[in-house]
């Protein structure tokens, strides 16, 4: 498929049609990724984020976590 660049403030632009997002399950706002291979632009969509338990415990807030709430004694509920 055939599309032209465009100017896009200080850079340049291409659209990617509705077809081939579709294809590439990729959405308005999805990061991804340029480079040039042999003399070729590749636009890929970026993998998501392997996030390690250190990285995630590193955003831990002790602050925000909620009381413990006594809901009675287990097997007397109200019918």
């Amino acid at each position: 498929m055939k599309t032209t660049v465009q100017a896009w403030g200080n850079s340049s632009g291409v659209r990617i049609p509705a077809a081939f997002k579709k294809v590439l399950a990729i959405e308005n706002g999805v990061e991804v990724e340029m480079r040039i291979e042999n003399n070729a632009l590749i636009i890929e969509k970026t993998k998501s984020k392997e996030w390690t338990l250190e990285e995630l415990m590193d955003q831990y807030d002790a602050s925000t976590e909620h009381k413990e709430v006594d809901f009675g004694i287990e097997g007397e509920e109200l019918i």
